[in-house]
């Protein structure tokens, strides 16, 4: 895997890919993994389950591997801080699992969320078992904080301080 680059994805962004992949890829001149524009249609309308006004700051950016400008995840912070405490998610692309992206977008989201105001603790979840998730995470610095029940499903949650 060569270097990452991060492209928010912003509501305009989101709309464009999930309408119009073809000029997508032709206007940031990116070339697009076959599950890109149903990614972007779930992310933008989990956007637009906030206010308008709500900052690009707490949402997604795409990976984009530097040399080939393929399109190959997307990683978010889930909204604004809610008492100090940020969510991060982050999905590889099928086909470049396993080569270090997972990790590189979540230590992007770590770093960014400590650097935007008010936030005080980054948690994440996983399914309740060791996997390559929980192994990401383990490597940017997060520590298992629990089980918890998702929509009466078992979870891990992990937190680290910003």
């Amino acid at each position: 895997m060569g270097v990452l680059e991060f492209m928010p994805a912003t509501r305009k962004v989101l709309r464009l890919l999930a309408s119009e992949p073809a000029e997508f890829a032709e206007k940031y001149g990116v070339h697009l993994h076959e599950v890109a524009q149903t990614v972007a249609q779930h992310s933008l309308a989990f956007m637009k389950t906030f206010p308008l006004e709500t900052s690009p700051d707490w949402f997604g950016h795409f990976a984009i591997e530097g040399e080939s400008q393929r399109l190959i995840g997307i990683c978010s912070l889930k909204g604004p801080p809610v008492d100090g405490m940020v969510e991060m998610a982050f999905y590889t692309f099928p086909g470049f699992e396993g080569i270090g992206v997972a990790t590189e977008m979540a230590r992007f989201l770590l770093e960014r969320a400590r650097s935007l105001q008010g936030v005080q603790r980054v948690i994440a979840h996983t399914a309740a078992k060791g996997d390559a998730s929980t192994r990401v995470l383990e490597k940017i610095g997060m520590r298992l904080a629990g089980e918890e029940l998702e929509d009466g499903v078992p979870v891990w949650r992990w937190e680290a301080q910003a």
